[in-house]
């Protein structure tokens, strides 16, 4: 069924935290893309994925905690949600804030 895969002992397991499966009679649960993660167990659908915050940003795939999305750091900042990578500040402005969502903070 979805949200589940079939493991070598011929049973279906719930995808764990941070995959999903779309489809019944899955081999393997697909990874929540980078820049976003899930908490939930026998997901179906990759929308149950959620978005690192603005001001947050992370590289990895299957993640299972929002605590797993990394502040931007100084000289840095996202404006959107679900971010892999934070903007560097233009050249003739700086930042000293971690976390920053805005070119502006």
């Amino acid at each position: 069924q979805p949200g589940s895969f079939q493991d070598t002992n011929v049973y279906c397991v719930l995808c764990d935290a941070g995959s999903f499966s779309t489809a019944a009679a899955s081999s393997s649960c697909i990874k929540c893309q980078e820049g976003s993660y899930s908490t939930a167990n026998g997901v179906s659908s990759q929308n149950v994925c959620a978005g690192c915050i603005k001001g947050t940003f992370s590289t990895a795939l299957g993640m299972s905690s929002v605590s797993s999305c990394q502040l931007c750091i100084a000289g840095t900042f996202s404006s959107l949600d679900g971010l892999s990578m934070c903007t560097s500040c233009v050249p003739g402005s700086y930042s000293i804030t971690e976390g920053a969502s805005t070119l502006t903070q």
